[in-house]
């Protein structure tokens, strides 16, 4: 159902995110409803904001690590803020 599409989108996003939106636009209005295809992309693409956030904070300077890691973390935030104030 819709849950395990927005489950395995945020896990999907904390790894590879493009198999997942490729997969989920494919289906989308056929077998997914349109709107739980659009969610489960922000959703996946939130996560993947995170997570390229800290590889940055990981690997990078300490100040440009630093910089990345909040600026990906406030546009993942920024996206879900969205997502939640249109649903």
């Amino acid at each position: 159902g819709d849950a395990g599409v927005y489950g395995l989108a945020g896990v999907s996003g904390l790894v590879d995110v493009d198999a997942f939106i490729l997969g989920l636009t494919q289906t989308a209005g056929a077998a997914v409803p349109l709107a739980v295809a659009a969610t489960g992309v922000v959703i996946a693409t939130a996560a993947n904001c995170a997570v390229k956030g800290a590889y940055a904070l990981a690997f990078a300077g300490r100040a440009t690590g630093r910089w990345s890691f909040l600026s990906l973390l406030a546009l993942g935030a920024l996206s879900l803020l969205v997502l939640v104030r249109l649903g």
